[in-house]
């Protein structure tokens, strides 16, 4: 997503034009607006493009919150942002802000009081002595553009301009004194004021949340000097445009914090009816809003400035303080635009084949539409794009991060023969590279590393080494069932022997960034010229991301033993009459060319169920939930070949070896690695019309593969 174009957020890019622009003071305050999703949603793309949009026609400034150690950090290089020369833009003289500052930097080295009037009062020459700015200000330099990092690092403006003394008659301290004595906590002078700020800041009060108080002035100081600025001019003199503030990796802790700070400031400015501030906060962050308001799709039409947000509490007079907004998988139209090869015989099949496989998540469909495109992989067969080594970084786009880093001290970088797989590293990017040693610990080596006395306890013998894999791995094993259920993969996991971590920690990371829908999902996207989906068994509450569940179940099936074993944890959990489609669903993941046995007792059941259910739709009902099994075997071959290598050679009069067939198909046709081409559709078409014929001419049978047989024509006409 680094070509211009918006995929999607179109309707992001025009809120903040709107919400930018400026005729007179606001009516109202404006909402600190929330970009949310999962890692590589295109955050940092949109934030890069309101930044090229918008950074040189307004006071603006953009922040990287990844290392951010505290909320002054975030401030000072706001300021410092907005400090840079802009043609036909005048800076903002941060007077309530620089007091803070100077107050916050004093290092007291014994004297006290006395020596921090002193300080206060001293020239930037003689103040520097006892000064910590310049530790502040080298923090705050990374936060910033790399252009700016050198002028802020160096510090020499900066510091001068915050030690320069106060009390010196500089235009506008007189404001920000008074100020300070309406706003700054304690009570008292500006500079008995400024003192009690230090001391919280400096943890020597015993006020209760000392700290954070000392910030929230900083913030507030903050705001005020934006809002004296803008709206304490004339008419005629009044900026054309509100002041910008981008954030990446919001979610950071200080990033968190300063955003609360600064809703907190707002409201209490509201409450006291002063004027509002012309900051428009737009923050990227991984992970879910930690707001109550559920977030606006970034394709929503109501998705304006002038409407407001539809999860917005209270009346229609009352501030909306936070506008989240989740940035959506990109659509199939998108996705045919950022593909450039035809491996599958078009643009549109590969188009259509990369949306299947990532969900249509943008960094994965940007990764694998150049992968596809590359003149090597014409000659290669589709089915392998995931696993086949990741290109030297060196022959890789410059906007791509590292395939990877070695996890253990002394382990060796990957090369070009033993380097990561594609699947490995997309991994990597989108579930583990925000976290720590929890979910990354063992990552780049293989769960065939667990130990053989682990592997032997699988089946209830006590393993030498209970604990397990790691959070990655506790994941991998929850993603295998369907809607993730607590309690079936905590029995997964005793079976196992993995008690290191829980299921429940492992859905709540999930949650967390973004990769779980706890909500029934919409309709799907309807593709132009694209196969029409067949009706499908309903589907529990809570989904994994199509991309997220890929890559977990590609990460077990690495280990025979242990995606064995998994599945017969959840066989054994879902004991009950009314769980067997379930427990056929983990049977049928465990079916392999040695262990056929294992699809006839799943077709067995099907048929059993066949006689059993009051109405075709109820049967398919459940063979939708078996056959939507995850999936390990992989073929060179034709998989109609290996379907007749599984299940037998098609019997049209034999019902038991239709139904065996047709699981089968549509079991290995659901993954779209195994079946790029939709080899399967005509099959599975195949064995529903000899079905429907054995039962007597069913008409729902025979639109069931009318169905199917739509999906292979419209794929060969693609």
């Amino acid at each position: 997503m680094t070509d211009g174009r918006l995929y999607g957020r179109v309707r992001v890019v025009e809120f903040v034009r709107d919400a930018l622009r400026r005729s007179g003071v606001p009516g109202g305050p404006l909402p600190l607006v929330l970009l949310v999703g999962s890692h590589g949603s295109g955050g940092t793309v949109l934030l890069d493009r309101l930044w090229r949009e918008f950074g040189g026609r307004c006071l603006s400034a953009r922040l990287d919150l990844d290392r951010a150690e505290a909320v002054e950090d975030i401030v000072l290089a706001a300021v410092r942002g907005w400090g840079r020369r802009v043609p036909g833009i005048h800076p903002v003289r941060f007077c309530r802000t620089r007091m803070i500052f100077k107050a916050l930097s004093f290092v007291d080295d014994g004297g006290g009081r006395a020596a921090f009037e002193k300080y206060l009062a001293a020239d930037p020459q003689d103040a520097a002595a006892s000064s910590a700015l310049d530790g502040l200000a080298a923090r705050a330099a990374p936060l910033l553009p790399a252009d700016q990092q050198v002028l802020l690092s160096a510090a020499a403006k900066v510091v001068g301009t915050l030690l320069s003394g106060i009390g010196r008659r500089r235009r506008g301290d007189a404001a920000a004194r008074h100020w300070l004595e309406q706003h700054a906590p304690g009570s008292g002078s500006a500079t008995d004021r400024l003192w009690e700020v230090h001391r919280r800041h400096h943890g020597r009060s015993s006020v209760p949340d000392a700290a954070r108080s000392a910030l929230k002035t900083v913030c507030a100081a903050l705001l005020a000097d934006l809002r004296a600025d803008f709206n304490g001019r004339s008419l005629r003199g009044q900026r054309p445009a509100n002041c910008l503030l981008l954030l990446d990796e919001a979610g950071s802790r200080a990033g968190e914090l300063f955003l609360e700070l600064v809703a907190e400031c707002r409201r209490e400015s509201h409450r006291a009816r002063e004027r509002p501030d012309p900051v428009l906060v737009v923050a990227a962050r991984r992970g879910r809003a930690h707001t109550a308001m559920a977030p606006l799709a970034s394709t929503d039409d109501r998705l304006a400035f002038a409407v407001r947000h539809p999860a917005a509490p209270a009346g229609a007079d009352h501030p909306v303080w936070w506008y989240p907004i989740r940035l959506t998988d990109l659509g199939h139209e998108d996705v045919v635009v950022m593909c450039g090869s035809s491996v599958l015989g078009s643009q549109k099949r590969d188009a259509s084949h990369l949306r299947d496989l990532t969900g249509g998540h943008p960094e994965a469909v940007d990764r694998l539409a150049h992968l596809l495109a590359r003149p090597e992989a014409a000659a290669r067969d589709p089915r392998l794009l995931l696993d086949r080594p990741l290109p030297l970084a060196e022959d890789l786009p410059d906007h791509w991060p590292p395939p990877g880093r070695p996890t253990r001290p002394g382990a060796a970088a990957p090369d070009r023969d033993g380097g990561p797989t594609v699947a490995a590293y997309l991994l990597r990017r989108i579930l583990a590279d925000d976290h720590g040693d929890d979910l990354t610990d063992g990552l780049d080596d293989s769960l065939a590393a667990l130990s053989a006395d682990r592997l032997a306890g699988i089946g209830g013998v006590p393993a030498a080494d209970p604990g397990g894999g790691s959070l990655l791995d506790t994941m991998a094993v929850l993603a295998l069932t369907p809607g993730l259920r607590l309690g079936a993969g905590t029995a997964a996991l005793h079976f196992l022997g993995w008690t290191r971590f829980s299921a429940a920690a492992a859905r709540h990371r999930l949650a967390a960034t973004l990769w779980l829908q706890e909500t029934p999902p919409e309709p799907p996207e309807e593709q132009p010229g694209g196969p029409a989906a067949p009706a499908a068994a309903p589907g529990p509450a809570v989904r994994l991301h199509p991309l997220a569940a890929v890559l977990l179940h590609r990460r077990l099936a690495a280990v025979p033993e242990v995606w064995d074993g998994a599945h017969q944890g959840y066989a054994a959990h879902y004991s009950g009459r009314d769980d067997e489609p379930l427990r056929h669903h983990h049977l049928l993941a465990r079916v392999t060319l040695s262990h056929r046995e294992l699809l006839a007792e799943v077709a067995g059941y099907l048929e059993r169920e066949y006689d059993r259910c009051a109405t075709t739709e109820q049967w398919q009902s459940l063979l939708g939930q078996v056959a939507a099994a995850p999936n390990r075997l992989r073929t060179q071959g034709d998989p109609r070949t290996f379907v007749t290598g599984l299940a037998g050679r098609p019997d049209p009069r034999d019902r038991g070896r239709t139904i065996g067939r047709l699981v089968a198909a549509r079991w290995l046709h659901g993954d779209r690695s195994f079946d790029p081409h939709h080899h399967l559709a005509g099959l599975v078409a195949a064995e529903y019309g000899n079905l429907a014929a054995i039962a007597g001419g069913n008409e729902a049978l025979f639109e069931e593969s009318g169905k199917y047989h739509l999906v292979e024509e419209e794929w060969k006409q693609r």
